[in-house]
């Protein structure tokens, strides 16, 4: 089976100009993920002060797991989660065990913590 792709965006907060600094590739047949950085990356510290992610802390290697890394990871609701069939729902995946890669791809890897915090009791007037 052909990997999985998924490009990762940033944003320079000054300007508002994206660049894609990342790309994370998966194999669906086996646990295996690989991130690098794209060209972007470079183009973006140039530009506007990118700097490497925590997780990644060098432009020019290329990091593999047979897991997900953490930092993507965390940006999948957990299957355990008593919401996750609506949540599956809501960004209408017909697949009980969708591909992490898929769910970040239409969910666009907004962090768990962030969307329950937005959406919380406490941000509501």
């Amino acid at each position: 089976m052909s990997p999985n792709t998924l490009f990762l965006a940033w944003q320079d907060n000054r300007n508002r100009q994206w660049f894609p600094v990342g790309r994370l590739d998966a194999d669906p047949g086996r646990p295996w993920y690989r991130f690098c950085y794209t060209h972007g990356a470079s183009a973006a510290e140039q530009k506007s002060g990118f700097a490497p992610l925590y997780d990644f802390p060098r432009f020019e290697d290329v990091y593999e797991s047979d897991r997900l890394f953490p930092l993507f990871e965390n940006r999948v609701m957990n299957r355990t989660r008593r919401t996750f069939g609506e949540y599956l729902d809501l960004l209408d995946i017909d697949d009980p065990d969708p591909d992490p890669l898929e769910i970040l791809a239409i969910d666009g890897g907004y962090s768990v913590i962030s969307r329950s915090l937005k959406n919380s009791q406490f941000n509501q007037s």
